[in-house]
């Protein structure tokens, strides 16, 4: 049998730095790909929340034109709470899974005529609702609603 020295065992101090190399790089990766993985999923909630807080104000806005009580023309800004506020005239109790913050709101309401038919035919509703100054960080929406009347009454 051989025998072995003491310098023939072990690493040599360039396959450890080799090996302490590669292992950084592949946490400095994993580092990387975690931090994008939460903020994909961080943007996606807020959409969700978005999505939900446009739903809630385009019900109540339909809502009121349904039982005759017509959202008045108007371009506001605001928190969507106080938008909720004041097309439904009421404090609004907002569900427990809708989360507010940081959310606003920026509803336009005009009519949006029909060419030979009427300027009034038709209430456009333009609703965004927004999280950040980004375009990414917004839904917009927009609703036409009959105008139920006769014209020309």
């Amino acid at each position: 049998m051989a025998v072995r020295s003491l310098r023939d065992s072990g690493f040599t101090l360039i396959e450890v730095t080799l090996a302490i190399v590669i292992l950084a790089g592949s946490f400095t990766i994993l580092i990387g790909l975690q931090s994008a993985i939460i903020e994909r999923t961080v943007r996606d909630n807020n959409q969700k929340q978005a999505v939900m807080i446009a739903r809630q104000i385009l019900a109540a806005i339909e809502s009121e034109e349904a039982s005759s009580n017509p959202v008045p023309l108007q371009e506001t800004t605001a928190p969507v709470q106080d938008i909720l506020d004041s097309i439904l005239g009421a404090p609004f109790e907002i569900p427990t899974t809708l989360r507010l913050e940081p959310f606003q709101a920026s509803l336009m309401v005009a009519y949006a005529g029909i060419p030979g038919v009427a300027d009034e035919a038709l209430k456009r509703i333009d609703l965004t609702v927004f999280w950040g100054d980004s375009i990414n960080e917004q839904l917009h929406v927009v609703l036409f609603i009959p105008f139920d009347k006769e014209v020309n009454e």
